[in-house]
């Protein structure tokens, strides 16, 4: 967008870069010799568990925010995959990390190693409802199932459709 400071950035698996921060440019305005240096980063990265037993958190959000100048940000997200392992490489520079039900993101430094942060909750703040929809008789219905946190600030409700069986599955807050 014309006339904001951005931030350029390497986000690849395998390689890393010191992001450069630019001024704020005019729209038109051709910016040129931007030069990023790939090498191989650093890595932030862990494994995020739940419950008494520590099962892997699957498919959750790892995200990592680089700090600017000026209050200048730039927000990647990481997956967890079916070993509850996620990863960033990154060049070097501060950001903020937040896992699972983090209230405070974590400021760190990447400057010279790779960095280790796990996460372990009692319990994932979002989960699987299913269930079934059935009329007087016990058979299933098509119905539109529609559920709302309360006293949940910022908990989005869900709303789900069940098949003609009644069959209905979706994700809500576990709270």
């Amino acid at each position: 967008y014309p006339d904001q400071v951005t931030m350029i950035a390497v986000t690849d698996e395998r390689y890393g870069a010191k992001s450069i921060q630019l001024p704020s440019t005019k729209e038109g305005e051709v910016i040129v010799d931007v030069d990023l240096r790939l090498d191989e980063g650093f890595t932030v990265s862990g494994q995020l568990t739940f419950g008494a037993e520590n099962q892997p958190a699957v498919d959750e959000t790892a995200t990592l925010i680089q700090m600017g100048d000026n209050g200048v940000e730039l927000v990647r997200w990481s997956q967890s995959n079916k070993s509850g392992l996620y990863s960033f490489r990154v060049g070097p520079g501060t950001y903020k990390l937040s896992l699972l039900d983090s209230t405070e993101p974590q400021v760190i430094d990447v400057t010279d190693r790779d960095l280790v942060f796990n996460r372990h909750v009692d319990r994932l703040a979002r989960g699987t409802l299913s269930g079934r929809v059935i009329d007087e008789q016990g058979g299933g219905v098509a119905a539109l199932v529609i559920g709302d946190s309360i006293d949940a600030a910022f908990h989005a409700g869900f709303t789900a459709e069940s098949s003609d069986d009644g069959e209905f599955s979706t994700d809500k807050w576990n709270d």
